[in-house]
């Protein structure tokens, strides 16, 4: 084996462990925003409780930011170069678009902090526009081998 056949496939096997890690992340980080969601339920915690933002909104923050930090992960290890993003491959804008979903629910997140409902309502739907556009896009690609 030559030493450009060695480098090409130690660069395959690093490139899976990193999509592997940022799919490890998202999995973690959704357990976390999952233990947020079963909080929320009505008189598990007093919406009075001073430690309800804490509970509920804080672990939104957390997953938002993994997400955003595994996605734009496996963006860039879609790119040849990272600096030139590959917008026509579908999996590279799949993780932009999930990178850019877990950016705005982060920020819904940081707006329930400061008590500002209109502007979390926005990143939220902001954000899960981005998750239904990525949606579309891998539909696209599954239906395209249909």
């Amino acid at each position: 084996m030559n030493a450009s056949a060695t480098i090409r496939s130690a660069y395959v096997r690093a490139s899976m462990m990193l999509e592997f890690q940022a799919r490890l992340i998202v999995l973690f980080s959704s357990a976390i925003f999952m233990f947020a969601g079963i909080v929320d339920f009505p008189r598990i915690i007093s919406k009075e409780s001073p430690l309800f933002a804490s509970i509920v909104f804080g672990p939104q923050v957390i997953h938002g930011f993994l997400f955003l930090f595994a996605n734009a992960m496996l963006a860039i290890s879609e790119q040849h170069k990272w600096y030139i993003p590959k917008i026509s491959d579908p999996d590279w804008l799949g993780a932009f678009l999930n990178a850019t979903g877990g950016f705005w629910f982060m920020m819904a997140g940081f707006f329930f902090f400061q008590k500002d409902e209109l502007a979390a309502a926005a990143a939220a739907m902001v954000g899960s526009w981005a998750f239904l556009v990525r949606s579309l896009v891998r539909w696209y690609v599954v239906m395209e081998f249909c």
